[in-house]
C-alpha cells in the first residue's frame, strides 16, 4: 500500500511538473474535436439539434476533454469541481426546472466522469501495449456507464412518480450507441492530443 501511494505521489508530481496551458487544451481541443467529427460521421447536424440525443456530442464532447485535461493535469478532486461547475452551467443554458430532466443530465454528466476518471486511472496505465487501440477503450467503458445511468434514472422516476418510465427501454439502445461512440472519438481526440505534445518536444 506504501508503494503504491508513493507510485501515486510520484505520478502526481511529474504531472504537475510538466503541466502547462498549451497542453492543457491541446489534450481538450483534440478530444473535443474528434469527439464531434465522431458524431458528425453517424449523425450529420444533427448532432446541432438540442432536442436529439445526438446533440450529447456537442454538450458532453468539451465537458470529457476538460475532465480528462484535469484528471491527468491537475487533479480528482478538481475534476470533480470542474464537472460540478459545467453541470451548473448546463443547466442555466437548458433554463429547466423540471426535476426528470435535471437528474437525467446530472446522471448522463456522472457518467461521463466516472468513464474517464476509469480510463485514465485504470485501463491507460494496463493498456501499454495497446497504444494504437486503446482510445476505443473509453468507447467500451462510457458504454458501460451510460447503461448505469439510464438504469439509475428510469430507478429514481419509478421512486418520484411510482411508475415505470415507458422510455427507458427506448432510451437505452441511443444511449449505448452514444456512449460508444463519443467515448471513441474522445479516446481517439486523447492519443491525438498526445502525439502533437510530444512531437512538438522532441
Amino acid at each position: 500500500m506504501a508503494r503504491k501511494n508513493k507510485s501515486n505521489k510520484q505520478q502526481n508530481s511529474e504531472q504537475s511538473k510538466d503541466f502547462s496551458l498549451e497542453d492543457f487544451f491541446t489534450i481538450t481541443a483534440c478530444g473535443y474535436f474528434v469527439c464531434l467529427a465522431a458524431g458528425f460521421l453517424f449523425y450529420q447536424i444533427d448532432i446541432l439539434n438540442t432536442s436529439f440525443d445526438s446533440f450529447q456530442f456537442v454538450a458532453l464532447g468539451l465537458p470529457g476533454g476538460v475532465i480528462f485535461a484535469t484528471l491527468r493535469y491537475v487533479g480528482v478532486k478538481q475534476s470533480i469541481l470542474y464537472a460540478g461547475v459545467i453541470f451548473l452551467i448546463e443547466l442555466i443554458i437548458a433554463q429547466s426546472t423540471i426535476t426528470m430532466v435535471i437528474v437525467r443530465e446530472l446522471f448522463l454528466l456522472a457518467s461521463l466522469w466516472a468513464a474517464v476518471y476509469i480510463y485514465k486511472v485504470e485501463f491507460i496505465p494496463r493498456s501499454v501495449k495497446l497504444r494504437e487501440f486503446r482510445g476505443f477503450g473509453l468507447g467500451v467503458i462510457l458504454m458501460l456507464t451510460n447503461i448505469v445511468a439510464v438504469a439509475l434514472i428510469a430507478a429514481f422516476h419509478l421512486l418520484l412518480s411510482g411508475s415505470f418510465v415507458a422510455e427507458f427501454t427506448s432510451d437505452m439502445m441511443p444511449q449505448i450507441k452514444i456512449g460508444m461512440l463519443l467515448g471513441t472519438g474522445l479516446g481517439l481526440g486523447f492519443e491525438l492530443g498526445d502525439r502533437l505534445i510530444k512531437k512538438t518536444r522532441d
